[in-house]
Parts: C-alpha cells; sequence; structure tokens
C-alpha cells in the first residue's frame, strides 16, 4: 500500500505529524481498551498484535519525521531564518511537548558544551579571577550576555 504524499512531502509535514500523532494516540487507546472487554481471546489476540503493529509504524514514523524535523531546524538555524525555526519548533511541540527538540537545541550550542566559551561567559559576568565581584558587576556582565543570547537567537 502507497501512503499519501502528505507523508512524505516536507511543505505539508504540519499536518502529517497531526495525523500521525492522532492515529498513534488512537490505536494505544484502542489496544488499552481490548485488554478489558474481551469477547473471544483469540480475535482479540490477532486485533491486539494488528494495533501493536500500527502502534509501533506510527511511532518509526513519527521518530522519522522528528528527526527531520530537527534537521529542517538546525539548517535554518545555521541560515538564521527564524520564521523556518519557529515553525519547526510549533510542530516539534507536539513530539514530547518539544523536549527532544529543547534538549537537541541546547546539546547543539557551544555556549552549553564548549568549555572556553562557558568560560568566557563567566569571566564576562564575574569579571577576570582575582576582581573584587560586586553586584553591579555581576549586573553588567549578565546584560551583556543576555545581549549576546538575544543577538544569536
Amino acid at each position: 500500500m502507497e501512503l499519501s504524499a502528505l507523508f512524505s512531502d516536507d511543505s505539508h509535514v504540519a499536518e502529517a505529524a497531526s495525523i500521525a500523532q492522532k492515529l498513534r494516540s488512537f490505536a494505544e487507546e484502542d489496544i488499552g481498551r481490548q485488554g478489558i472487554a474481551v469477547p473471544s481471546v483469540v480475535e482479540n489476540a490477532t486485533a491486539s498484535r494488528g494495533l501493536e503493529v500500527a502502534v509501533a509504524n506510527l511511532q518509526d514514523y513519527c521518530n522519522e519525521l522528528e528527526n527531520r524535523l530537527l534537521s529542517r531546524f538546525d539548517a535554518a538555524s545555521q541560515r538564521r531564518e527564524l520564521s523556518t525555526m519557529s515553525e519547526c519548533a510549533k510542530i516539534l511541540s507536539q513530539f514530547n511537548r518539544g523536549t527532544s527538540a529543547m534538549q537537541h537545541y541546547v546539546a547543539t550550542r557551544p555556549m552549553f558544551i564548549d568549555l572556553e566559551v562557558m568560560n568566557a561567559d563567566t569571566r564576562l559576568v564575574l569579571g577576570d579571577p582575582g576582581s573584587q565581584v560586586s553586584p553591579s558587576n555581576v549586573a553588567r556582565g549578565l546584560s551583556s550576555l543576555y545581549r549576546e543570547i538575544i543577538d544569536t537567537v
């Protein structure tokens, strides 16, 4: 059976994500209901196995779609295309409430993973080692760091 272009065409990715998540949710609910009231054990086992396969296939598709969206988000981030980043983030929010998208974003930013960048940020906020740390210096440093983050995002 051939899938609709809806599920492979990137211009319909938001609709595909929504439909796939709803289908997966319905199938999971049916599996739960089938376990409660059983008219025939043999019929139930066959139907349940079919639904389990459907859920697994939908989950695989959702994972593949989520990875495509993360790649699209990364590419848009490199080009600083905020509208595409925003579109991807909205769609990705349907997957795990966007948790994997947020984790991926943080894990790919030098300010969170590069020790030299983190040390430079620390020096920016606290000043040079050995200097007097004062609330006004910290406030200035944080303000500068905040401006840098805003300029990046």
